[in-house]
């Protein structure tokens, strides 16, 4: 149970652990709508409210059915900007050390993920229009460091022939399927690196990795296969 505040403690320091009810998110809705003359954007919500979207999809499964309940059609807002997407997008990766799930980008973002979906005609697409928009706009050097290299490999994978099938803490980084032909696949254990150097400074041994993705390479006599990303052609 949570503890009641002594006279000492300001009222605004306690709150409740417990995840809010619906009819605590139902009276937020009705509240701000009456307070801003429209029925509140989730951005709206969230910053005046102590609602979570984590709570209103446990609850509701999504935002529009959330207010749907409280008898209203949910305001239709301009468009998110591509480039707002896009470093929430980036954001969620470096975290995530991979490219998300739909799931786990639920979990994550700031955004649900329609505005994705709708925009790009299906959650697979993604990666691959988030790279085109990478390019467009110059961005890959940005991307320089160790998780950066795990966002730009995750984007080319499919196409350099490669299926990711698990990101982990230790070393290597990442076990992949690396395609050969039609009738093989090989099981590759990659390393990510910056510059491939760093895998010697790092101390890893060569006999525990197959690949190393990098940026940069700057390790010429690597005796690791080696993936340069910054000389793809992107």
């Amino acid at each position: 149970m949570p503890t009641k505040p002594s006279a000492a403690t300001p009222g605004w320091l306690f709150y409740c652990e417990e995840p809010m009810q619906k009819k605590e998110i139902m009276a937020a809705i009705r509240k701000y709508t009456k307070e801003l003359g429209h029925c509140p954007s989730l951005g709206e919500l969230t910053e005046r409210a102590r609602v979570s979207r984590r709570d209103i999809g446990r609850l509701f499964g999504s935002y529009g059915m959330a207010v749907r309940a409280c008898g209203m059609e949910p305001a239709k807002g301009s468009p998110t900007k591509v480039e707002d997407l896009f470093a929430d997008w980036a954001k969620v990766t470096r975290k995530l050390g991979k490219l998300p799930t739909i799931f786990e980008y639920e979990q994550q973002s700031m955004y649900s993920s329609k505005p994705l979906i709708s925009r790009f005609k299906g959650w697979r697409q993604v990666p691959t229009m988030m790279q085109a928009y990478a390019e467009r706009q110059k961005l890959e050097g940005k991307w320089g460091n160790e998780l950066g290299v795990v966002f730009l490999f995750g984007m080319v994978a499919r196409q350099r022939g490669f299926v990711v099938m698990r990101i982990q803490m230790g070393f290597p980084d990442c076990e992949a399927m690396r395609k050969i032909d039609e009738q093989t696949w090989q099981m590759v254990r990659i390393e990510f690196e910056h510059e491939s150097r760093n895998f010697l400074r790092h101390g890893h041994p060569p006999s525990g990795c197959d690949l190393i993705v990098c940026w940069i390479h700057n390790w010429p006599e690597c005796p690791v296969e080696v993936l340069e990303l910054s000389k793809m052609e992107w």
